[in-house]
Parts: C-alpha cells; structure tokens; sequence
C-alpha cells in the first residue's frame, strides 16, 4: 500500500494522465486517444477530490477490505487509482465502453472486477449488501429514463450503513440562470448533438447527452425517499489546467453579480473578495448519501415506463 496523501493522489492521476499515449484506451475504436486525454485533463481536479474525499471516507478503516462500486467507469482512472491505493474495486459501465479489449487489460492488471451494465435494465448483477461504498460521478443527469428504480438497486447492493457517492451538474449553476433569465437560451444540448450521437463517425457522445439535471434539493429529496440519509452537501467549479480556470471563475461570478443585481460596488467586491460567493450557483454538486435501509418501493411498470 503506498502513501494515500492529497499529493500522492495527485502524483497518481497526473502519472496516468501522463502515460496515457503509452497504452491509450481508445474507447469505440474511433482513434479519439487526443481527445480522451484532454478529457482526462479537463476533469483532473475532478478525480482527485473524489478519490481524496473517498480516502479520508475510509481513513479510520482497513482500507484493503473496503469494497468500492463505481458506476460509469468510462476510461477508468478513479477505479485505477483507487485500486493501486489499496481498495477492492468493481467497474461497471455500458458493453460499448467495457468490451474495449484496452480498457480490459487496464482492469486486470490493476485487480479490478469489471462488468458490462446498461443501467436502462434497471439491474445491476451484483451480490445484495456487497459494498461498502457505490461511486456515481457526472452519470445520473445522462440517464433518458425514470432513476428510480437505479437508485434501489443502488441502494440493494449497498451494505447498511454503505456510502453513496454521487456528482453531477447542479442545475442551478449561474451560466443555465443567465441563459435562461437574460438570453432565453436553452440549458439543454443544443440540437446537433442529437445527430452527433446517432453518428458512426463524429465524437463520442454515446451516452453524452444531458438527458435531466437536478437540483441538489431534489437529489436530496430522491434518495431520503430511498432510504439514504445524506450527510455531507457541497459544490465546486470544475478545474482546469491553465489559467482559464482563473478567467472562468471570474466571468461566473460576474455572471452572478448580474443574476443578483449587485450594485457595480458591490459586484467588484464579489469578484475581487469573494470568489465562492453563492455557493449554490456552482457548476458541480457533490453528495455524500448513506444507507440507512433496505428501500423496499413497489414500483408498478407497464410498457409506457419501462425503458
């Protein structure tokens, strides 16, 4: 087992960033290796505080029996590092993605128990009570049908008492207001990537659509009715390697200076002072739920509801 410290994360996931062209995924086949390492990079900061956050989780306990689920694996880094720090760790995501031969290898030479699972069968073939931990980071808001019946099982092969991890776009975040508010643009995908997805040839959109965004109030209220119990909220702006992180978080909270109708005093203060201001105007919200219970809803499905 090796150091598990914020800069031991950190030194990992930039090692696997860095010798990605080495022994690329190349999900699909499409010869993207350029564009999955930037989209490695883009969410660097990303990996590393879920990573970090699921550590000090587990800081008081033996880390080697600790059983971790994440769902939507996609090119593996937080499954990787999270074995190599010591976790017994299971990878779930669609047969398109976990049949690259690639991806494959990267799994097993790392100990991780993979599986290929469409969430939109509403089952998930593993054991009941398994894990002690589930992680669902930027997948909920891609689902196109009813969430529900995901979460129990989510919540059927957590053990009680298990972590629920879970990330995703906040609905709420200052540039959807401003669009909507001031613009009247959409905060949806825009049209054409309705055809990108449905494209043998363009990008990797597969499952890239944001189908629903939530609230964090609404994530709340589905998995308390779920028998979760949530114990830690929070919010962050995405990280960026240069310096437009900088320049972003400046122009959002401009933006949200604007929404709020600061006075131009007061706006400067919000950029100059205080650059966490409206906390829940963030781009990404992250939720830290536990078990509390076996969730036992009858849900009734007829051919209108099922997926």
């Amino acid at each position: 087992m090796i150091d598990n410290d914020l800069e031991s994360i950190k030194l990992m996931i930039n090692d696997f960033i860095d010798r990605y062209y080495e022994s690329p995924i190349n999900l699909l086949n499409r010869n993207d290796v350029e564009a999955e390492r930037k989209y490695l990079i883009a969410h660097k900061q990303e990996y590393i505080r879920t990573i970090n956050d699921i550590v000090l989780y587990f800081k008081n306990s033996r880390i080697q029996k600790i059983k971790i689920l994440e769902v939507g694996s996609f090119l593996g880094v937080v499954s990787v590092i999270l074995s190599r720090i010591g976790f017994q760790v299971t990878a779930i995501d669609i047969d398109e993605y976990i049949s690259s031969k690639n991806l494959q290898q990267l799994f097993i030479d790392n100990g991780i128990r993979f599986s290929a699972v469409n969430l939109r069968d509403y089952r998930i073939p593993l054991s009941s009570e398994e894990f002690d931990a589930v992680i669902m980071c930027e997948v909920l808001e891609h689902l196109n049908f009813n969430p529900l019946p995901v979460i129990k099982e989510i919540n059927r092969i957590l053990k009680k008492g298990g972590l629920l991890y879970i990330t995703l776009p906040n609905l709420l975040r200052s540039v959807n207001v401003l669009q909507l508010a001031l613009y009247g643009k959409s905060i949806h995908n825009p049209i054409k990537d309705f055809f990108t997805q449905l494209s043998s040839t363009e990008g990797n959109k597969i499952v890239g659509l944001h189908w629903r965004e939530y609230t964090s109030a609404e994530l709340k209220e589905m998995l308390e009715e779920m028998n979760f119990l949530i114990v830690r909220q929070d919010y962050e702006e995405p990280g960026y390697p240069d310096n437009r992180y900088q320049f972003k978080l400046l122009v959002k909270q401009m933006i949200r200076s604007i929404i709020s109708r600061k006075t131009i005093k007061e706006s400067l203060f919000s950029i100059l002072y205080d650059p966490y201001l409206d906390k829940e105007r963030k781009s990404i919200q992250i939720h830290l739920a536990v078990k509390k219970d076996q969730c036992n809803k009858d849900f009734f499905f007829t051919s209108a509801t099922l997926p």
